[in-house]
Formats: C-alpha cells, structure tokens, sequence
C-alpha cells in the first residue's frame, strides 16, 4: 500500500514538472503572417446578445 503511495506522488510531481513544457507548447494567437481560412459554409455564428450598457 505504502509503494502504491509514492508511486501517486512520483506521477503528480512529473505531472506538475511537465505544466511549463505543455504551456510553451501551446500557440497563443495567430502567427504574424498566418492566412485565415474563411469557416465552412455550414457553421452558422449564433446572434449576438444585446446587453444593456449603464449610462
């Protein structure tokens, strides 16, 4: 049982020691240059929803 424990806590350090390399791997925005393609004709935006704004 005890190695079962250790075994959990090796498994959440590496998962903790990973994060910064998932974080670095991940694209935040587009890439300066990169062409967008325009979606695909059977996905519709849904309406906006009209807010009221405090005057």
């Amino acid at each position: 049982m005890r190695a079962h424990k250790a075994g959990r806590g090796r498994v959440a350090a590496v998962c903790l020691a990973l994060i910064p390399a998932w974080h670095a791997q991940a694209q935040s925005g587009d890439r300066p240059g990169e062409k967008q393609q325009p979606p695909p004709s059977h996905i519709k935006a849904p309406p906006a929803i009209r807010t009221k704004i405090r005057e």
